[in-house]
């Protein structure tokens, strides 16, 4: 497992994307299954595009990590910092098909809300998820989110304009 362990529950590490994982990020990033329910690019991510993502990753507003089970890489938690001293961040977690249906994207997510509320003072940690992506949602929902919205036909993803569920989950309600 290359680069340092930043956060661990026995099940799943999370740890700083290094450039070994730039392969399976561009795999990841090129998967219909991933791409499209995410909101990722829809035409296919090259070496440039994966290295201007990790880049991204690593702003002040920004945090990646790298989640790793089984002795390597099976996905990528993120939180985005939004607005002015708001401390709200948007989340988003993706679990390489093969290793889908584990729990991997609930650790995950669990170690990263830890450091989003405790370590780093947080106050809200939102989500935005496609309408028919009803896994992610199930995943919001087991996590203790609210659905606070819908952004009617928000999106344009595989052809067709879709609806985007905002989900919330404040500080004092995690644990």
């Amino acid at each position: 497992m290359p680069g340092p362990l930043f956060a661990s529950d026995g099940r799943v590490d999370l740890r700083p994307v290094a450039e070994e994982d730039h392969d399976a990020i561009a795999r990841d990033m090129n998967h219909p299954d991933l791409r499209v329910p995410g909101g990722g690019p829809t035409g296919p991510t090259d070496a440039d595009a994966v290295a201007e993502f990790v880049e991204w990753l690593r702003n002040d507003d920004n945090t990646g990590f790298v989640v790793c089970a089984e002795g390597g890489y099976v996905g990528l938690v993120t939180l985005r910092e939004d607005g002015f001293q708001g401390r709200v961040a948007t989340y988003g977690v993706w679990i390489t098909p093969d290793a889908q249906g584990r729990g991997y994207a609930t650790a995950a997510s669990e170690l990263a809300f830890e450091w989003a509320f405790d370590q780093h003072g947080y106050h809200k940690v939102a989500a935005n998820v496609f309408a028919f992506n009803e896994a992610s949602m199930a995943l919001m929902e087991s996590l203790g989110f609210t659905e606070e919205g819908v952004h009617r036909e928000e999106r344009f993803a595989d052809g067709e304009f879709v609806d985007v569920h905002r989900y919330g989950l404040l500080a004092r309600e995690w644990r």
